[in-house]
């Protein structure tokens, strides 16, 4: 699968597990990384062949979210996100 295919995918993944979160919490909750984590932790190490604990993953979420608010972006944070997680995410490469 191609890094243009995989971002993709990934990027809708987020998307969707950002609406199913905000469907079952009202919003922006402070425990959204765990959240996220343990509703993304199996897709994202099978499209990424990689064996990541939910915990390595809301970590990563967090770092993300920060990084994503602290810098300038033309692209819509699970688009950067997804691209992130196909270089970054630990096991991934």
């Amino acid at each position: 699968m191609s890094n243009t295919n995989l971002i993709d995918q990934l990027a809708r993944l987020l998307a969707n597990t950002a609406r199913a979160h905000h469907a079952a919490t009202g919003g922006a909750t402070p425990g959204w990384s765990r959240w996220y984590a343990e509703q993304l932790v199996d897709d994202v190490n099978d499209l990424l062949r990689t064996d990541v604990a939910a915990s390595e993953l809301e970590t990563w979420l967090t770092d993300a979210d920060r990084r994503y608010r602290e810098e300038s972006h033309v692209m819509s944070w699970p688009n950067a996100y997804a691209g992130w997680l196909v270089t970054e995410l630990p096991g991934s490469a």
